[in-house]
């Protein structure tokens, strides 16, 4: 079980994100052989008790169980429930 808690920090088109965040946009997109593109949303976690976050690309027909995966995958962390709540908002 991970002792780990991913909040949702931010939804925001590819453009739209903060420069802090464009290093982990990289690192995530250069470990699925991509390239962020203008207009495609993106999730940004923080992971409790650190000073990390985990990057999602909402890829239409992506579900939250799907995003829950990838971030328990990629950051060996759960999502908190509230965030959950939140993400499925922005995904429809």
């Amino acid at each position: 079980m991970s002792e780990y808690i991913a909040v949702l920090v931010d939804v925001k088109e590819f453009k739209k994100l903060p420069e802090e965040f464009l290093p982990y946009v990289d690192i995530k997109a250069s470990t699925e052989g991509r390239e962020p593109k203008e207009g495609e949303k993106i999730a940004i976690f923080n992971i409790s008790t650190t000073s990390s976050y985990a990057v999602i690309f909402l890829d239409e027909g992506k579900t939250i169980e799907q995003i829950k995966a990838e971030i328990e995958n990629d950051a060996g962390a759960k999502m908190n429930h509230e965030s959950a709540q939140a993400l499925k908002n922005a995904l429809h």
